[in-house]
């Protein structure tokens, strides 16, 4: 599963789409790597005498007329460079969530790198934190806690509380004195914590926690000038998505399957509705995409990210940022993401079980984690409730007047209220569930 964030910004007639900072479970693409095609495709040019255009497009294939020693060489110094730059997972800065979309109240879990994490703010400094989610004390989940009246996180099995800097704060059960007074000062009674920063409205986290040097001397690309330009509208969304991060930013690194443009004249909410039916549009064709594409990769011990220039047809200049992609993952990424705790980098197949109704799921995957939406949808529930009661009183009351007229008005009126509770209901929807059908989208 993974995490979309996408940013959009608007002045006039002009849109600039920026590229969109995925994180979550089996996506992740570190935001220090934003320009890293450009680069990627210099080296190779230099490597290899060949343009830019066309190293895109070669992506892996060997040169049409080379000799044997020169191959040789070639595929000799093209391994050594791989070597010395091989991409660092865990080196970098992740944006793990849109600001606005975060509880300060509240503990917020977060996977990443197959590391569970939870997310809560210090009241006595605004900082945002990130611990590792389990209690020293019984593992249980810290998600699972609160902030207590100090200000502190606080784990909901056996009340043992934590500052921000991960020490232990207070250990209800222990006494006052001796040994069990003493453990709280034990580096055992602390909790791993991991580097943190906010860039832009981004909350970012680096997942190595013996990385907080090299993560104070890194830091995050910022998104285009235009994005904190007042002129400019910004419309930012974050969805959980049932595919992997490699099919995802192909997706996106695709410019010709999609061409929209948000103008805040709406409510954040309501362009949501607009970008939930763009990723409902994508979800199961790129998890159906996904399927066959890992199934290429059980099939042998290749490198299919290597043969997916011979797995797929790509004959086209819109296919060579999704190209230069496979290639750079290939070469400096080691094909995939480095999971924290797994023996093997093997990517499983998506989920066959999944039904229709859960891969589209908006509520889960979006709602409960938005603001805006949530509150949205709040509110529609409430005014329901409203007009309900409204359409009650109004029947109830509609025999009570002798006059005709009068009469004639409440059933009006009763009859208004059930049609406006109908079709907020029929609006709660776009929170919800909107089932998408290719075949029958004009």
């Amino acid at each position: 599963m993974a995490l979309l964030l996408l940013s959009s910004n608007t002045a006039a007639t002009t849109t600039t789409t920026n590229l969109p900072i995925p994180s979550k479970k089996s996506l992740f693409f570190p935001a220090n790597s934003l320009n890293l095609f450009n680069t990627r495709t210099t080296t190779i040019r230099n490597s290899n005498k060949v343009s830019k255009f066309s190293t895109c497009l070669r992506v892996s294939a060997p040169p049409l007329s080379t000799s044997t020693s020169q191959e040789q060489e070639q595929n000799q110094q093209e391994e050594e460079e791989e070597e010395s730059s091989k991409f660092s997972w865990r080196d970098h800065w992740y944006p793990v969530s849109l600001i606005e979309d975060l509880d300060p109240n509240l503990p917020t879990p977060f996977q990443l790198l197959n590391r569970e994490i939870v997310l809560w703010k210090d009241r006595s400094s605004g900082d945002w934190v990130a611990f590792d989610d389990k209690c020293p004390h019984r593992l249980a989940p810290l998600s699972e806690g609160r902030i207590d009246e100090d200000g502190n996180l606080q784990c909901s099995y056996h009340g043992w509380s934590f500052d921000k800097c991960g020490s232990c704060a207070q250990i209800p059960q222990a006494a006052s004195q001796g040994p069990e007074a003493r453990a709280i000062k034990s580096p055992r009674a602390c909790v791993t914590k991991f580097p943190t920063l906010v860039s832009q409205g981004l909350l970012f986290v680096w997942p190595d926690e013996n990385g907080w040097e090299r993560a104070s001397a890194t830091k995050p690309p910022m998104l285009p000038e235009e994005f904190d330009n007042p002129a400019f509208s910004t419309v930012t969304i974050q969805r959980d998505l049932f595919y992997g991060y490699d099919t995802l930013m192909e997706n996106v690194s695709d410019p010709s399957h999609i061409d929209f443009a948000h103008h805040k004249v709406v409510p954040r909410w309501q362009e949501h509705w607009t970008s939930n039916k763009v990723y409902d549009g994508d979800m199961i064709v790129l998890q159906g995409q996904e399927k066959t594409f890992l199934s290429k990769s059980l099939e042998s011990s290749a490198d299919v990210n290597e043969q997916y220039s011979k797995i797929t047809f790509t004959p086209t200049q819109a296919d060579r940022f999704v190209l230069a992609f496979r290639n750079w993952l290939r070469r400096h990424g080691n094909s995939e993401p480095e999971w924290f705790g797994v023996a093997t980098q093997k990517q499983p197949l998506p989920s066959i079980t999944l039904t229709k109704r859960q891969m589209l799921d908006r509520f889960e995957q979006h709602t409960l984690k938005c603001s805006s939406c949530k509150g949205a949808y709040t509110a529609f529930q409430t005014l329901q409730k409203v007009l309900i009661g409204a359409t009650v009183i109004f029947c109830a009351t509609a025999g009570i007047p002798s006059e005709l007229q009068l009469r004639i008005v409440l059933c009006g009126l009763a009859l208004a209220s059930a049609g406006l509770a109908y079709a907020v209901h029929e609006l709660q929807k776009n929170f919800v569930f909107v089932d998408y059908v290719h075949a029958e989208i004009d």
